[in-house]
């Protein structure tokens, strides 16, 4: 009698398979979980300092088109999906103006945060001003 090497796999050796499988898979399942939240937060950064980039863009072109910037601070509420934004603008001096504006929001499911940008505005006609 003669012994014919069969084909095919045994069934240890699917078993070993798919444990090796399922072990993989569960392990890119945990990294897309633990990776989610993180992905929120970007979102909602990149979503605040979006809002921050805008009005310090307003305060640059108002300055250039020579309008004063006033002392003091204002607030405004902004609604951006199903989250509330936050924007508190200060400006401390009238010249240079040293402005700073904040982007705060909380979330339903009290997840909160906030970014800063803090810039001053020199205008180019009074740096020309200065090597005279």
């Amino acid at each position: 009698m003669t012994h014919r090497p069969s084909e095919g796999f045994t069934l240890i050796e699917v078993m070993v398979s798919l444990m090796i499988l399922g072990v993989s898979l569960l392990s890119l399942w945990g990294f897309h979980w633990t990776s989610q939240p993180i992905n929120m937060k970007n979102s909602r950064e990149t979503t605040a300092l979006f809002l921050a980039e805008d009005r310090l863009e307003n305060f640059r072109a108002a300055a250039e088109g020579g309008i004063a910037l006033p002392a003091g601070t204002t607030t405004e509420s902004l609604p951006f999906g199903n989250i509330n934004f936050v924007r508190t603008s200060t400006v401390t001096q009238e010249y240079p103006s040293n402005i700073e504006i904040k982007v705060e929001w909380q979330e339903k499911c009290a997840m909160q945060g906030s970014v800063v940008l803090r810039t001053f505005i020199v205008l180019p006609s009074d740096l020309a001003g200065e090597g005279a």
